[in-house]
């Protein structure tokens, strides 16, 4: 077990999925649908929008020998220029440079085009598929860096080169179809971390692009005013790979696979008494076996279901998630291999399957105060299964129009085999943030 211990530790740096479920709640329960560019500019409108912003912050944590250290200091530029040409089409580009590793990411650059009921758009674009706040269970297209130093979950979103038709079967309902060419994964960061001796990263078991490794969803959705939903289908390759393992001269390599799945699923939202109700469920289905292959996961079903509520200058947002193996089987040491088994472990704790059943809950309070410029916001996850927690509190002052400033601690912590305990002196963290909007 320990060193089981050892790869667990080098994998909860690599990629901390778990962890997006409590930073998502900087956002407002809204902030999905009001970040989505699809709705910045009407169709009907001729001309170029240019907007942006200026942020710069600094992050302070713990390093890997728990001593006090900076964990990141930028500035960083954002670009967006929006192009609509009157009921034909539409082009976007989103551009930001990173001064603290000097570099440039196109984050969005698609062209559509409408005719009639069809739009079809084509190019690097961000989609975001679910109606609950930052967990979304149906949203298998979107990968995502869960290591992003930021105090908007936004950013932690990354972009992908998509196929996007969409059309309109009816005034209150359309039909989306996308096409993945290429595979993007979640992001795995080597560069953080010390792998310990006798462990290391091999090559990523990743497929090539082709018009047999693609991927394709599709997604019915009516919004009717009074209750608005959807339900969706994806085949293709999880975002999030699994971990196989081979032996090297040296020990073992964990190496990153992907594995292909399907994933069937629903959403909802509605108002109901001055509350706001929302929801979503996905059965998600593996083509390969879990008794063949170590980084298979059994089938499993993720759900979700929230309440908010808006009363003066506080709101609050409540949500249960929970997750259910269809086909959960107990690890056997005594038919298993010591490596198998360890990989097999760990490929669980990652996608919280390591029990039949789980539970956890997310929450957030937030108050507007002097009048609109203050905004302060508590945000928490804790997961009864396995009682981890991770506490967010946040405060932003609108110091002028267009400039804000923010400060916030995350903290997550867990029991002393947990992954949140293991990951504690390097996810927990302190900052400040500015920024310039135009």
């Amino acid at each position: 077990m320990r060193m089981c211990n050892k790869i667990l530790i080098v994998l909860v740096i690599l990629m901390v999925q778990g962890l997006l479920w409590a930073e998502g709640l900087f956002e407002s329960t809204t902030s999905d649908q009001s970040k989505t560019t699809e709705q910045a500019i009407d169709k009907t409108n001729v001309g170029l929008s240019l907007s942006g912003f200026i942020k710069s912050g600094v992050f302070f944590g713990q390093d890997e020998q728990f001593r006090a250290t900076t964990l990141r200091e930028y500035g960083e530029f954002d670009l967006k220029g929006d192009v609509v040409k009157d009921k034909l089409g539409r082009a976007l580009i989103d551009i930001r440079y990173f001064s603290d590793v000097n570099s440039l990411d196109v984050r969005e650059a698609w062209v559509e085009t409408s005719t009639g009921s069809l739009d079809i758009r084509l190019g690097r674009q961000i989609i975001v598929w679910g109606r609950a706040d930052s967990i979304n269970p149906t949203n298998n297209i979107t990968p995502f860096n869960s290591l992003v130093l930021s105090s908007e979950y936004d950013d932690t979103r990354l972009s992908n080169e998509l196929v996007q038709l969409k059309l309109k079967l009816a005034p209150e309902l359309n039909l989306q179809a996308i096409w993945v060419p290429a595979y993007r994964s979640d992001t795995l960061v080597f560069d953080r971390m010390s792998l310990p001796a006798g462990i290391s990263i091999g090559q990523n078991a990743f497929p090539v692009s082709s018009l047999s490794n693609g991927s394709v969803a599709l997604r019915m959705e009516a919004a009717t005013g009074a209750i608005d939903g959807s339900i969706s289908y994806y085949y293709g390759y999880n975002v999030l790979p699994g971990f196989d393992y081979t032996f090297t001269m040296t020990g073992m390599a964990i190496v990153p696979t992907a594995y292909r799945m399907q994933a069937i699923g629903g959403d909802f939202s509605t108002a109901l008494a001055g509350f706001g109700l929302r929801g979503e469920v996905c059965a998600k289905i593996p083509e390969l076996s879990q008794s063949d292959y170590v980084y298979i996961p059994a089938p499993y079903l993720q759900y979700v279901f929230g309440v908010d509520r808006s009363m003066g200058d506080f709101n609050v947002l409540v949500q249960y998630s929970g997750l259910y193996v269809t086909d959960f089987k107990q690890l056997d040491p005594l038919t298993m291999n010591p490596a198998a088994l360890q990989m097999a472990t760990i490929n669980r704790l990652f996608l919280g399957t390591s029990d039949q059943v789980s539970h956890a809950a997310t929450a957030q309070i937030g108050w507007n105060g002097m009048s609109d410029t203050l905004h302060v916001k508590l945000a928490g996850m804790y997961i009864f299964t396995t009682k981890e927690y991770a506490v967010l509190p946040s405060i932003t002052y609108d110091i002028a129009d267009a400039l804000t400033g923010t400060i916030g601690v995350r903290n997550v912590d867990g029991p002393d085999s947990s992954l949140n305990h293991m990951i504690n002196k390097l996810m927990s963290m302190a900052y400040v943030e500015l920024k310039c909007s135009f």
